[in-house]
């Protein structure tokens, strides 16, 4: 009798400790596949910014400036309802995307001096002096006689930020965000 009773005891206790180390696989896989997606977005919303900014004419008079791209995306997540990007900032289904974009550029044969130049890009341009005034890196580069190099540089940040729905109250979870910096020359 005790035989049994103690071979119950821990069939019970390996039972329990078998059943936590599922829960935390588990747990782990539901991490590791939020997190793979939002690799994922980001190397996408990243390609995007850089179509976004060659699509735009910013030689153009008056055009305006790529700086800023935003998406809530709730049909990539099992537990959240497609289309509704109220899931995400309340429930925390989803994901957030932001991308904010800067650019490093010079003043020398610009090809669109237009408005990276006259201020319409102003709060994004990461190479001003204290005057406001564009400071050409490559001022000094000549690689050919009497030629010199325009340069347009983009700086582009994706923020991808989302939930752990397995958090107990998944409302009151802590927001998780995947950061990816791009340097794409333009």
């Amino acid at each position: 009798m005790l035989t049994a009773i103690a071979v119950m005891l821990i069939m019970g206790l390996l039972s329990g400790y078998i059943l936590n180390t599922s829960a935390g696989t588990g747990e782990e896989t539901f991490a590791q596949y939020h997190k793979e997606q939002a690799v994922l977005l980001s190397e996408a919303y990243t390609e995007a910014a850089i179509l976004n900014i060659l699509n735009t004419d910013m030689a153009a008079v008056g055009a305006a400036c790529v700086q800023n791209m935003q998406a809530d995306i709730t049909t990539l997540d099992q537990g959240g309802v497609a289309g509704v990007a109220a899931d995400v900032a309340n429930l925390g289904r989803g994901y957030h995307v932001d991308v904010r974009i800067r650019y490093i550029t010079n003043t020398i044969n610009n090809p669109r001096p237009t408005n990276i130049t006259t201020g319409n890009c102003a709060g994004g341009i990461l190479n001003l002096d204290a005057g406001g005034n564009i400071i050409n890196y490559n001022h000094s580069f000549v690689p050919v006689a009497g030629a010199t190099i325009a340069h347009l540089a983009a700086v582009i940040d994706v923020y991808v930020r989302y939930k752990n729905v397995a958090y107990p109250n998944p409302a009151n979870a802590p927001w998780v965000t995947y950061h990816r910096r791009t340097l794409q020359k333009i």
